[in-house]
């Protein structure tokens, strides 16, 4: 298949945005679409999913690789286009589809890598590709069109070999086969994509393809720490109710029982080890629905990713502590030879 493109210079913020990402592993990003509540007013929609990098610039883990391999001729398409277009994977069953036709496609997109200190908003405009009836469905037409003209040839490259079908394949081969799809949901009529039809399930798999116009990064230099302040409690601010358990109550009925006390200086020691509970909660199943265990799924996965990050952050400090300490005390025998070789040197008479 042979295409043709309009755009043939990289975006200035492109490479900057793309180190940025690549120093972040597993990446999410948070998207804004245009609804309507039951008045019919506009309202924002925000949600957050994976970005898969740059259209069509994806790299597979081994296992959808292997994947692709078996089931596209050539193991997918060549590596003949790039873009400054960002992508994410979705479903006809999300509102977000049905929200970016009624709003003329808008959209806008950011990222906060917290190791970096920075923030990227992305104001554009999506469009999906993936329809199964291909060029046949209009909207799949127009957004092959769209997408087509912001796609830059590389050197050297031979677009023949290349089509829409393998680049969509490519996206949905990164998923486990619970994120794909779930028999008893799927919407009547529609045929499977290649991955789902392998695996005898009948999909409603979209890609989406961001087309940026405007982008924006802000770097947070400096980030100070909330402050606590302690209101005094007076008694007439807080009235107990019988059988009550609040905390304000018990403030206020030991305003009334005991007299101020003269206040004692506090003694230095070690901090408090946090207290761990003898017994945990009972962890349910999940869901049987597969798109249910799924969503679950996906939360935990947000927490296992932030445990991760403090995890590291705790052994990078962990790190520069012990390297601190042992600098220390390097310095303070320095010090001490130091002293030692000078009183020797006033006692010798030297």
């Amino acid at each position: 298949m042979s295409l043709s493109t309009e755009n043939s210079r990289r975006a200035p913020w492109r490479d900057l945005l793309d180190s940025h990402l690549k120093q972040t592993p597993g990446y999410e990003f948070t998207i804004a679409t245009i609804g309507y509540d039951s008045q019919q007013r506009p309202v924002p929609r925000l949600r957050t999913c994976g970005c898969r990098g740059f259209f069509p610039e994806l790299e597979l883990h081994p296992k959808g690789q292997e994947a692709m391999d078996q089931q596209v001729e050539d193991g997918g398409n060549p590596s003949v286009f790039e873009s400054d277009m960002l992508t994410f994977t979705t479903d006809t069953r999300m509102e977000k589809l049905s929200q970016l036709e009624s709003s003329g496609n808008a959209i806008e997109a950011v990222f906060w890598l917290k190791d970096l200190m920075t923030q990227w908003r992305i104001k554009g405009t999506a469009y999906a590709i993936g329809n199964p009836q291909g060029e046949a469905a209009e909207d799949e037409r127009h957004s092959r069109q769209v997408v087509q003209k912001a796609l830059r040839e590389t050197k050297n490259s031979d677009t023949s070999k290349w089509t829409w079908e393998r680049a969509v394949t490519k996206y949905f081969a990164n998923h486990s086969p619970v994120a794909r799809v779930s028999d008893d949901d799927m919407v009547d009529g529609r045929p499977a994509c290649r991955p789902c039809k392998l695996k005898k399930k009948r999909c409603t798999h979209r890609a989406v393809v961001e087309s940026e116009t405007e982008v924006d990064s802000e770097l947070v230099n400096e980030v100070l720490p909330a402050r606590r302040r302690r209101a005094p409690v007076k008694e007439d601010d807080v009235q107990a109710q019988d059988g009550s358990t609040d905390e304000l109550s018990s403030i206020a009925s030991d305003l009334e029982s005991e007299k101020p006390t003269p206040k004692k200086r506090a003694k230095r020691g070690r901090p408090f080890a946090p207290i761990v509970p003898t017994s945990l909660p009972e962890i349910g199943d999940l869901p049987s629905n597969a798109m249910e265990a799924a969503s679950a799924l996906a939360v935990h996965r947000v927490f296992a990713r932030e445990l991760e990050s403090r995890l590291q952050e705790y052994d990078v400090n962990f790190q520069a502590s012990q390297q601190a300490h042992r600098a220390t005390i390097t310095s303070a025998k320095a010090v001490k030879r130091a002293v030692e070789n000078w009183i020797e040197a006033w006692s010798s008479g030297r």
